[in-house]
């Protein structure tokens, strides 16, 4: 199944983001706790049976997007550890540690792999079936939107 090859991929880049993390490497860490939850996404989406406009390319906004449509954001949950909400906050990360002229720190990083940590297991368990939501870390990543 497409999915598991997704969520290996998301795996992949939470392990990533743990060892940046650990070796100070702060905006590679948020980098890459952006593409575990994007790769994550990606996985529900395959299990869900929707299907990218252009094959196999998984554009960002298409997938933040069908995310939505799959899982509409919580309003009573503003930063729903598994929603569109978490990915859009990882997403706005990701976009300040890779083109703003400031270093992304290691509060925020920290933030960033504590999500994307949950977001990839909350995604574990919903293709396992095993419908949870974790809780999400107390504050998205600094600089990031909490809306979409």
């Amino acid at each position: 199944m497409n999915a598991d090859v997704y969520l290996g991929k998301a795996r992949q880049c939470l392990a990533g983001a743990e060892l940046a993390l650990a070796h100070g490497q702060y905006n590679n860490a948020v980098n890459r706790a952006y593409y575990a939850a994007f790769q994550a996404a990606i996985a529900r989406l395959t299990a869900a049976e929707v299907r990218p406009p252009t094959p196999r390319y998984w554009g960002h906004d298409f997938v933040l997007r069908e995310f939505c449509r799959l899982q509409p954001p919580r309003p009573a949950e503003p930063l729903d550890a598994c929603g569109p909400v978490a990915l859009k906050a990882l997403q706005d990360a990701r976009l300040k540690a890779d083109y703003d002229v400031e270093m992304i720190g290691e509060v925020t990083a920290r933030r960033a792999v504590a999500l994307a940590r949950a977001f990839v297991g909350a995604a574990e368990q919903w293709l396992a079936r095993e419908v949870v939501c974790p809780t999400a870390p107390s504050s998205p990543p600094h600089g990031a939107r909490s809306s979409h």
